[in-house]
């Protein structure tokens, strides 16, 4: 009976040794996830989506956990031990919210763990070496109102033991993930203009993560003509730029395209920072000091998702509402804030004024000005900021790189139409648009 019960002792122990050197994750790491973080999700891929959407054709079923939460709701949906299934994928769905890992509130490993420890409850059998496991992030989320009305659980994609041969059931490939196969297919949603732009030298080996960044941007879709995208292609010696850009509502769909060249261009590190204004955020007009208007946010170009966060929270801040806007000061800022700056490439909106054009003064590089919206004629406002401050003008397909003639005969024609030089300023002819200073 002794010699038994060994035996029985024995097989229990080889057993439980056996399944746990073929388990994915082992117990102690499960137990203990933040001890052992890196083994944790060194056995998960990273994936990033914009948003978990059930379209896939491939056999799946999905549990839900809710926001937050590790409790499997609806375990009922998953048959444990199921021999006719050949499980070849399991995905942790969250939310990338707040962008910033280290702002995360909720502890992701103890959560990530949780999840897992649920699942193999439900059944033991899905802890397999030969199930790829991923964590994949939904990226769509800008608030947390958005982050909790979206999908948090567990996907698990399996095929039927009877529809595939044992060849593939040794080695079974699906191609392309469900997220990313989403991801390809926005590209078709993107306006003409930028559907098959080509990708010079992405922050990504393939064109997923590019594509994510250009999809997040809601508003290109706005694009009719590529003013910025065109100018920034055509000018390969600028290098270092720091990036000023008008954030208000009417020119989203032209200051994007900084943010998309740049995606596009990462690698070449051609921009080095970025200065968002919206004109004093939600100010109203009585409250707008010149020179200390506000709603200026700058940030360097190397973390590109922190770029997008915040370009969408400052949309949340404030979209302009008046005509003019307070570029100069936005430019006085950039220039103080960072020393070694020799000169600011400005984003500007061709149909609004220069709030605070009486303080180009305070400025002693040149400024390169993008004009946007350009229609029938040039403001006077900008060829003058580019003309004091020895600087350029750009639109789609012209470029104004030298003033020496203005300054030297007092009279000039730039993109097509005469302007004159009058005590220092820059003034127009009688067929432009714009007032005069």
């Amino acid at each position: 009976m002794k010699i038994k019960l060994l035996i029985i002792i024995i097989l229990i122990i080889s057993s439980n040794l056996y399944s746990q050197k073929n388990h994915k994750f082992q117990n102690h790491v499960l137990k203990n996830p933040k001890q052992y973080k890196q083994q944790l999700t060194k056995s998960l891929k990273y994936v990033e989506i914009l948003e978990f959407k059930d379209t896939t054709k491939a056999n799946h079923v999905i549990l839900t956990n809710g926001y937050a939460r590790y409790p499997i709701i609806n375990k009922n949906k998953w048959i444990p031990n199921d021999t006719s299934k050949i499980v070849y994928r399991v995905d942790i769905v969250y939310t990338k919210y707040p962008k910033i890992k280290r702002d995360w509130i909720t502890n992701y490993y103890g959560l990530l763990a949780n999840r897992l420890k649920e699942l193999f409850r439900l059944d033991s059998s899905l802890n397999r070496k030969n199930i790829e496991f991923r964590t994949v992030l939904q990226v769509n989320c800008f608030t947390a109102k958005e982050t909790k009305k979206m999908f948090h659980g567990i996907v698990i994609y399996y095929k039927n033991r009877n529809e595939i041969s044992a060849k593939e059931i040794a080695k079974i490939d699906d191609g392309l993930p469900n997220g990313e196969k989403y991801l390809f297919d926005r590209k078709k949603n993107l306006p003409p203009l930028l559907r098959n732009l080509k990708i010079n030298d992405s922050l990504a080996t393939d064109e997923t993560t590019v594509l994510r960044i250009i999809s997040q941007m809601d508003m290109l879709d706005d694009i009719s003509t590529a003013d910025v995208y065109n100018v920034l292609e055509r000018h390969p010696q600028w290098k270092d730029m720091v990036i000023v850009m008008d954030w208000t509502g009417s020119m989203y769909a032209y200051s994007g395209q900084a943010i998309m060249w740049h995606a596009l261009n990462f690698k070449t590190k051609r921009i080095n920072k970025f200065v968002f204004f919206n004109d004093g955020n939600k100010k109203r007009f009585d409250e707008k000091i010149l020179g200390n208007t506000g709603g200026i946010y700058a940030f360097d170009s190397e973390n590109l998702a922190d770029v997008i966060e915040v370009m969408y929270e400052i949309t949340q801040m404030g979209k302009g509402g008046d005509w003019p806007e307070n570029d100069t000061e936005a430019l006085i800022f950039a220039q103080n804030k960072w020393s070694n700056v020799k000169e600011l490439f400005l984003i500007a909106d061709n149909r609004s004024n220069v709030r605070d054009l009486v303080l180009v003064g305070k400025l002693h590089i040149p400024v390169h000005v993008i004009l946007c919206g350009n229609g029938y004629s040039y403001h006077i406002h900008y060829i003058n900021l580019a003309f004091k401050t020895g600087g350029s003008i750009h639109t789609i397909d012209e470029d104004v790189e030298n003033f020496d003639k203005l300054s030297k005969d007092g009279k000039m024609k730039i993109l097509g139409k005469m302007w004159y030089l009058h005590n220092g300023n820059v003034s127009g002819v009688k067929n432009n648009l714009f007032k005069k200073n």
